[in-house]
């Protein structure tokens, strides 16, 4: 009876090892904000205020999403604005972040089972707001600002991941809208601020 026990715990131990492990998640996606080197600025610090607080019901769904404007925005500011130590603090601040989501008018009854409609509209926007802080009083301050906007469709029946993969890419999209403008905003009212 023994040998038969060993036998058992031997093949329980080999089916538990034969076990299949999931697949490891694909990597993160990096956001892309566009081309260009970031951009060094004359400040100790580059610092994210977010003014902007989703109120986390509808029709605000940023929340819902693992890719929010808020993310985008600070992932931004990290990336492509540099300080470059001298005396001064720039203040990026998120003005606006919201997504929001309509349902859409589709057809009812034979019709509406007939065809794919489109079920609902997202709608994104940014705004941000960059102001200079110099240490020394000789300097004044300085402001610049950039927004964006952004919307997508989804048909009925749309998955979770092909929803969070639109919402990603539209975020991806105003980002590198309010790159473009951060930095001609930046080189118009910062002409010394920026080096």
């Amino acid at each position: 009876m023994q040998p038969l026990r060993f036998l058992t715990l031997i093949v329980i131990a080999a089916l538990a090892a034969c076990e299949s492990t999931p697949p490891p998640a694909p990597p993160a996606r990096q956001l892309n904000f566009g081309s260009g080197a970031p951009l060094v600025l004359a400040a100790e610090a580059v610092e994210m205020i977010e003014a902007y607080q989703s109120p986390g019901t509808a029709p605000n769904v940023e929340q819902e999403f693992d890719m929010t404007p808020a993310a985008a925005v600070r992932q931004w500011a990290a990336t492509r604005l540099k300080a470059d130590g001298t005396p001064g603090v720039i203040r990026v601040t998120l003005l606006d972040g919201r997504v929001t989501r309509e349902k859409l008018t589709t057809a009812s009854g034979l019709k509406g089972l007939l065809k794919d409609e489109q079920e609902y509209r997202y709608n994104g926007r940014i705004q941000i707001r960059i102001d200079y802080q110099p240490a020394l009083s000789t300097q004044g301050p300085a402001q610049a600002h950039a927004e964006a906007t952004g919307t997508f469709t989804v048909p009925e029946g749309q998955t979770v991941q092909q929803l969070e993969r639109q919402m990603y890419d539209m975020v991806e999209q105003m980002v590198v809208r309010i790159d473009l403008e951060a930095r001609a905003s930046l080189l118009r009212h910062m002409q010394g601020v920026v080096r």
